[in-house]
């Protein structure tokens, strides 16, 4: 009980909101990186702008004073990575609950049939994961571009590299996941 009491005692209320001050540009980038990363799977920017609060909160329990800046520069990201991966298996387990029951209590046949949507968001995630491990981060960025159907001269604009650049990189890009089928 003492440990517990001298861990809430470690820092005073002003100094923990200096330091989650210093530390809010580390946590946006990392949510912002990761809402992207994730976009379109229900993992959202907010929730992980929260976790990252949280786990600054964690290591200030955790870490003595002067380890606390290393800790938050090395450690933050994985456990922001964590709170997104976390999200989106929660995510897509709730897509896949058991069929609701009827009246009588037996499943109908039309709730019987398994949802195609959660299997279909499941195995984009595969996919998905499985091409970033092919690309390099800047391919990665393109490939998910084209998914939202975006045109070569947005994805230039958006990356600031030339409507030829981003043709190059797909072509690339192509190369590597005719591969990755073999």
């Amino acid at each position: 009980m003492e440990n517990l009491v001298s861990n809430q005692a470690k820092y005073s209320q002003d100094e923990t909101n200096a330091i989650l001050i210093g530390a809010t540009p580390l946590i946006k980038k990392y949510a912002r990186y990761y809402a992207w990363y994730y976009y379109g799977f229900g993992v959202e920017y907010e929730d992980l702008f929260q976790d990252g609060i949280l786990a600054v909160l964690s290591l200030m329990e955790s870490r003595e004073r002067e380890n606390l800046d290393h800790g938050i520069r090395t450690c933050l990201r994985g456990m922001i990575r964590d709170a997104s991966e976390r999200t989106l298996r929660q995510g897509c387990a709730e897509r896949s609950n058991t069929p609701p029951e009827s009246d009588d209590g037996s499943a109908s046949l039309e709730e019987s049939v398994p949802d195609k949507s959660a299997e279909e968001d499941t195995r984009r995630v595969e996919i998905m994961h499985d091409i970033k491990r092919c690309l390099d981060e800047r391919n990665y960025e393109i490939a998910v571009m084209l998914l939202e159907e975006r045109s070569l001269a947005e994805i230039g604009r958006a990356l600031g590299i030339t409507k030829q650049a981003v043709a190059n990189r797909v072509k690339k890009i192509r190369t590597i996941l005719e591969h990755m089928k073999r």
